[in-house]
């Protein structure tokens, strides 16, 4: 075949690959007969806010770009912590994209374009979590996180509005999907899936986060009385109130609802996937704490075989263990005791946990920032430091996250402050 006729195949495919990526495109723009139910007024009113927070943000945004631009050009960048520039670089694209998705979603609404609305407020809530962690980690607790938290729980409860499924066959099924689950309950088959695997949700996941940071919180002081530090008490709570250790219920759920994928394989493959899993979140774990508030809650360097001290191929294998023995003998008794809990008290007692974790939640967060600030030598400064201040003093959290280490020159704003 000539060069000639090579070139013009090569044309003609490029022209039909276009042709379909058009018309694919087409097709998912053009309106559907969910497009013609008009969304209520509270979501319009939304979009509007959407539009609003973006034209607020995006001056600010400018702005911030403009000075990171400007420490380029001057050479004071080089003065930053690598990992400041990345964080930074990070955070600035993430919240550009996300004024884009959001201006795009609030007009995709205005003209009840809820497929599209959907698709984007998928990829808007991830662009937003990742912009919120590398916001802590680059300014600390600013009051933009908080309205970041609140867009992305209005983004999820507007899921409900703008996914393709019409309300009435929603509000069916959920009726048909209750009777069911009572039925179930009666005969104690609830929560499970034909092949014996366990139906995760937010109502089990919920209840295996508690008691799981009850039994890691109870598991980090008996190892430490027996292992680490024989005979010598050490407070290893993780929030500011409760017998919790956070990074075991965060943990537990990530593994559990990873590896449930993995219930009929053999035991190799599930001690791996949980070795890996849990040993990397411990790793990220770590890290985070370390670059945002300086913070080192254990220290593994002096083990074989570990990653920068924040895991170590011990703990890999103990995570694999755990794992395992959760998934193949644990889960499946620990769901049917959690669904004997009765169908009239599971919601209100539910909503009531999950109100107390988060308050728990952010308020340990709002305790640590102020804790790294006062060490960080900047005194209490607004009413909320003042109130850390008071109630939360740096005698009160060296006693109790007396496991916690702080060093605020570890943080990336302590670098950056101190040059």
């Amino acid at each position: 075949m000539s060069d000639s006729k090579k070139s013009e195949n090569i044309k003609e495919k490029a022209k039909e690959t276009t042709a379909k990526a058009k018309e694919q495109l087409d097709s998912f723009i053009e309106k559907k007969p969910i497009d013609n139910i008009k969304l209520p007024l509270a979501a319009k009113i939304f979009a509007v806010l959407c539009i609003v927070q973006c034209v607020i943000t995006a001056p600010l945004t400018y702005n911030y770009i403009v000075d990171f631009v400007q420490s380029i050009q001057d050479e004071s960048i080089l003065s930053q912590t690598a990992s400041s520039i990345v964080m930074t670089v990070l955070f600035l694209s993430c919240t550009v994209i996300t004024i884009a998705l959001l201006i795009a979603i609030g007009v995709n609404m205005l003209l009840n374009r809820r497929r599209i609305a959907a698709v984007l407020s998928n990829i808007a809530a991830v662009t937003i979590i990742i912009a919120s962690f590398t916001e802590v980690m680059v300014k600390g607790l600013t009051p933009e996180i908080y309205v970041q938290v609140i867009t992305i729980v209005l983004l999820i409860a507007l899921k409900s509005y703008l996914d393709p499924s019409l309300s009435k066959e929603r509000k069916q099924h959920r009726h048909e999907r209750d009777e069911q689950n009572k039925k179930e309950q009666e005969s104690g088959n609830l929560g499970f899936h034909s092949d014996g695997r366990p139906k995760l949700n937010f109502f089990n996941l919920f209840w295996l986060f508690c008691i799981m940071c009850v039994v890691g919180y109870l598991w980090e002081i008996v190892w430490h009385m027996t292992v680490d530090n024989p005979g010598v008490y050490e407070e290893r709570a993780g929030f500011l109130f409760g017998p919790f250790s956070p990074i075991y219920g965060f943990g537990a759920c990530i593994i559990t609802v990873i590896l449930n994928k993995f219930y009929n394989k053999n035991f190799i493959i599930v001690f791996v996937v949980s070795a890996l899993l849990g040993g990397f979140f411990e790793f990220f774990v770590s890290l985070y704490l370390e670059t945002c508030f300086g913070i080192r809650s254990w220290d593994y360097s002096h083990l074989p075989l570990n990653i920068d001290g924040r895991v170590s191929i011990r703990f890999f294998i103990i995570w694999g263990i755990i794992g395992l023995i959760w998934i193949k003998l644990l889960m499946k008794p620990f769901v049917k005791l959690i669904n004997k809990i009765p169908w009239k008290l599971r919601y209100s007692l539910t909503i009531i946990g999950t109100a107390f974790m988060l308050v728990n939640m952010v308020m340990t967060f709002n305790a640590l920032d102020c804790w790294y600030a006062r060490n960080a030598g900047r005194p209490p400064q607004t009413p909320l430091e003042q109130f850390y201040e008071q109630n939360f003093n740096d005698d009160f959290m060296h006693q109790r996250f007396e496991n916690m280490k702080m060093n605020p020159d570890s943080a990336i704003r302590g670098s950056d402050n101190n040059n």
